[in-house]
């Protein structure tokens, strides 16, 4: 009702014109700071996740297990069409949970030299787990700061990768690590993490303890082609490393090199 009567209003007014709108480029955000804003998690969504259950708040309309979800704006990816991403940053932590039998809950995010992850022990439950003096969970979760590309565009994301997932980003790490580009003489030079577009799709993966859907890392990365989108990309891996871009847990735990290029 309240936007009806603002269009009514507006129904005879003169329309605003692009350059009294580009006089205020960036206005409303002066106060802002890094910790006004959040960088969304990406996930894969599974069978038990609440984004895929109608009958949860947390719904998306479409979910299905597979798909790859922005847990901030709600969007979804086919998972088996993939999404393309640019990788801009690496980071690994120990994320510490409170067991759900003694309430649950996030307890703090810790470096691998930290005192706390040094001084824990192997869990008896869970070999890629720690667990603290206290009996709280260590979880080993690698971050990779990531821009993917929505309709031409990047935006930035975190996909974390833990458990099973953790061989997949020590493959990931590897390939990159091992991209060269040639020089102008010939010679060859490692190439940065940001310089490629990767396609990611998710596949289904079993054990003794049940199934769901892991990543994957279709074919052979893309060079970036675009000043622009190299310059984006360098930007957030910038913010990444000085700690603008904060990481704030992973929502899913505790709770419950010559190819054509468009980019």
């Amino acid at each position: 009702m309240a936007n009806k009567e603002v269009a009514n209003k507006n129904a005879g007014s003169v329309p605003v014109s692009m350059a009294d709108i580009e006089k205020y480029a960036g206005a409303g955000f002066e106060e802002a700071s890094a910790d006004s804003y959040a960088i969304p998690f990406l996930q894969i969504l599974q069978k038990m996740s609440d984004e895929t259950d109608p009958e949860n708040a947390k719904y998306l309309n479409g979910a299905k297990a597979g798909m790859f979800a922005n847990l901030t704006t709600g969007k979804l990816f086919d998972g088996k069409k993939g999404i393309n991403v640019i990788p801009c940053h690496y980071s690994r932590k120990f994320v510490e949970w409170v067991p759900r039998e003694k309430g649950g809950g996030l307890r703090g995010i810790h470096a691998p030299d930290s005192d706390v992850v040094q001084n824990a022990n192997q869990s008896p439950k869970n070999p890629l787990e720690l667990v603290t003096s206290e009996g709280n969970i260590l979880s080993d979760t690698r971050y990779h700061f990531v821009l993917v590309m929505v309709n031409g565009q990047p935006e930035p994301v975190i996909i974390t990768m833990k458990s099973s997932q953790i061989k997949k980003s020590r493959a990931w790490m590897t390939r990159m690590q091992n991209l060269t580009m040639s020089r102008k003489d010939g010679t060859r030079f490692k190439a940065p993490m940001f310089s490629h577009v990767w396609t990611l799709t998710t596949k289904q993966e079993t054990n003794d303890r049940g199934s769901w859907f892991g990543y994957f890392i279709e074919g052979e990365p893309v060079v970036i082609t675009k000043e622009e989108l190299f310059k984006q990309a360098q930007d957030f891996r910038n913010m990444a490393m000085q700690g603008d871009a904060k990481i704030s847990g992973d929502p899913t735990s505790g709770t419950a090199a010559n190819n054509s290029s468009q980019f």
